[in-house]
């Protein structure tokens, strides 16, 4: 895949598998972001070991059109079952967080979800979805790689990491890469368990993994059940930021 990718050929491929128009030459869009962020990818799993793993690029989510970056297949080292890592691709520079759990990136005019948010509610959306995962326990982990950042222009950022299966890693950060070979075997010999754990998830059953009345009864005693992807999510920080400062300004 990797020399696919440095041909030029990976994108044609992508193009072909997610439908639509795209100018192959460009430098921006998601062909731009192919073509800048992919091969990074891809040489830093050849040089962390784990060249075999199975990578599913742009992959679709359940009952939604939304997709992820690349999900990593493979087998874990400890438990030998099938282990998926998602990841969320960013070319930001430098980003800072704007208030209520929202960040602006530079070149980036509205606010946006902290990365490792956003791939935190797609692990949950597969997670919902996906039965066979659902019973399990932590089958699927996430990484947001900011690979052309810092970790100083990005540290702002990591006010968001309060959970374990996340993580933002920017191009100077190793430490959660070293972490996947504690996730996917980075053993050659585990390859056809890479092929067969992304086979399994391509061909998964999609149905909610829990039933209507047990999801709307946690919704209502939480409120933390129904997952907002991505401009949801934002759109929802938004208005609570903006009743926020109504009513700090009411109480002035």
């Amino acid at each position: 895949m990797l020399t696919k990718a440095e041909q030029g050929l990976l994108l044609e491929e992508l193009a072909s598998a997610v439908g639509g128009k795209y100018d192959l030459d460009s430098n921006h869009g998601e062909v731009g972001a192919w073509r800048n962020s992919l091969p990074v990818l891809l040489e830093l799993l050849c040089g962390s070991g784990l060249g075999h793993v199975e990578v599913l690029l742009e992959h679709r989510l359940p009952y939604n059109p939304k997709r992820v970056d690349a999900v990593l297949c493979g087998r874990h080292p400890e438990s030998g079952e099938s282990s998926y890592v998602l990841i969320e691709l960013k070319q930001w520079s430098r980003a800072e967080a704007v208030g209520n759990g929202l960040v602006r990136a530079s070149g980036v005019g509205k606010p946006q979800l902290p990365p490792v948010a956003q791939v935190r509610r797609y692990c949950q959306h597969l997670l919902d979805f996906t039965p066979s995962l659902a019973r399990r326990a932590e089958p699927v982990q996430a990484i947001a790689y900011l690979h052309n950042a810092r970790h100083s222009d990005v540290d702002s950022l990591y006010n968001y990491e309060s959970h374990g299966w996340c993580a933002s890693t920017p191009r100077t950060s190793k430490k959660n890469w070293s972490h996947l070979r504690s996730l996917l075997d980075p053993s050659s010999h585990a390859c056809p368990a890479a092929v067969k754990a992304a086979d399994d998830l391509l061909a998964a059953e999609r149905a909610p993994a829990r039933t209507l009345l047990r999801t709307a009864a946690d919704a209502f005693e939480r409120r933390d059940d129904f997952v907002l992807l991505d401009e949801q999510q934002v759109a929802f920080n938004l208005v609570l930021d903006a009743v926020s400062k109504a009513e700090q300004a009411g109480d002035s």
